[in-house]
């Protein structure tokens, strides 16, 4: 719209420090990249002017707030969209971390990889794994054999994962 276009071209715009030229693979922060990849980037002065400087303070951005940054409705529903699905992401994310520590604990982390990628990313689906899945997944017997006691011991409350054990990156 004329708006966003006048808001582009004003002073006040690069003033704030950003530029046409800015390559691609740079960005600011993290909420400038967010917002190029869901290609409402036109909103990074003001949303960033009004205190929305990090990824944990957009997630909870509001209606209003979008509104009076300026967005139009149908930017706003597009950031929505983008914001549930990074929360979704993030969500997912954090599940797999607890799958990670727990294959750790239990010194089979070697496994990480493999169980995240065929779905087992929640401890709720892993505790759900059959001796025939991490067969053909191609555990050992007789690792499979040592996954499902550990398994069963942390389903009856007998294995605690240390929430304070580093949670190395599978």
């Amino acid at each position: 719209s004329n708006q966003v276009l006048q808001i582009l071209l004003s002073d006040s715009y690069l003033d704030m420090g950003f530029s046409w030229s800015k390559p691609e693979s740079h960005y600011e922060n993290e909420v400038a990249e967010f917002l190029a990849k869901t290609n409402l980037q036109a909103y990074e002065g003001a949303l960033l002017k009004n205190g929305w400087d990090d990824m944990e303070t957009l997630l909870a951005i509001e209606d209003a707030d979008m509104k009076d940054a300026g967005l139009l409705p149908h930017h706003a529903a597009v950031l929505r969209a983008a914001l549930h699905e990074e929360r979704r992401r993030r969500s997912a994310a954090d599940g797999s971390k607890v799958v990670v520590a727990f294959l750790q604990s239990v010194g089979m982390e070697r496994y990480a990889d493999v169980l995240l990628g065929h779905g087992f990313d929640e401890m709720e689906t892993l505790l759900l794994i059959e001796e025939a899945d991490m067969q053909q997944l191609g555990l050992p017997r007789g690792h499979v054999l040592k996954l499902k006691k550990k398994l069963k011991e942390y389903a009856d409350g007998e294995h605690k994962v240390s929430q304070d054990q580093p949670v190395l990156q599978p």
